[in-house]
């Protein structure tokens, strides 16, 4: 069975790192072609503006070129060239460089699922969890309160690497939920709580819409500009590897945001 699964792993990494070799020559490609555009935006924009100079100093023996000469100016429909074209090149390479996030994150999901060797190995969730917890605090200074507490999680077996990652993921929506962001109202309180065998982790941010509940653990979606949208993904199924699961709770939290709730293996 180990062999099997070490095999399935080595097939879906050299399957991703395939495909992100292939997206990421058409995206050098790209990214070559945009560099030469903005230098060549720049002769354009002179050349029009030497259009601009000239058809006023035209006599009326060039009154076919100059009026051949506005009509093309006409429809380029730019008052400022520069700006627009500069404009329109920066929003390119802004998507080049979302694609390329994607990629890396892409490249790094089968290490994260991947079955380490020797797997059934007793590990202390509590131990993973608190330094997390401490880091998240560290994080949030003093824009923030972090709440801990609860019952001390028990030793289990298995994969203590996936848990660490599904902690991880849980936390940082958390943290990303109180930074709000573009229309979304921020927080200022999380709280996590350990019980028999689950960890309770609670926000006071904007919540998720009922519309969007369904897609939350869905890879690559994501409410957040500038978020990959593969944390809760790749935590939900880290954590179903492991005979637990991530679930997104009914309703709001007790603090008015969302409340996710993680449970380990064996409960």
């Amino acid at each position: 069975m180990e062999t099997r699964t070490t095999e399935a792993r080595i097939e879906l990494e050299a399957f991703v790192g395939g495909l992100v070799h292939a997206l990421n020559n058409p995206l050098t490609y790209v990214q070559t072609n945009l560099t030469s555009l903005r230098r060549d935006v720049r002769d354009v924009t002179e050349l029009v503006r030497a259009v601009d100079a000239l058809l006023p100093r035209l006599g009326s023996e060039f009154a076919d070129e100059a009026a051949h000469l506005r009509s093309l100016r006409a429809g380029l429909a730019m008052e400022r060239p520069d700006e627009l074209l500069d404009g329109l090149i920066a929003d390119c390479q802004d998507g080049l460089r979302q694609v390329q996030v994607y990629l890396r994150a892409t490249r790094q999901v089968p290490r994260t699922l991947a079955t380490p060797d020797g797997v059934g190995e007793t590990f202390e969730p509590q131990a993973l969890l608190l330094p997390l917890v401490e880091r998240l605090r560290a994080a949030l200074g003093a824009a923030a309160a972090l709440d801990f507490g609860g019952e001390p999680l028990s030793p289990r077996e298995g994969v203590g690497d996936r848990w660490r990652v599904v902690f991880e993921a849980v936390l940082e929506n958390a943290r990303q939920a109180l930074a709000g962001g573009p229309g979304r109202r921020g927080g200022q309180r999380i709280q996590v709580t350990t019980g028999a065998g689950h960890v309770i982790v609670d926000d006071d941010g904007p919540g998720v819409a009922e519309a969007l509940r369904e897609r939350i653990f869905l890879p690559f979606f994501t409410t957040r500009p500038g978020s990959v949208g593969l944390g809760l993904a790749v935590a939900a199924a880290s954590a179903r590897a492991e005979g637990g699961a991530v679930e997104l709770a009914p309703g709001r939290s007790p603090l008015g945001g969302a409340r996710f709730v993680v449970r380990l293996s064996g409960v």
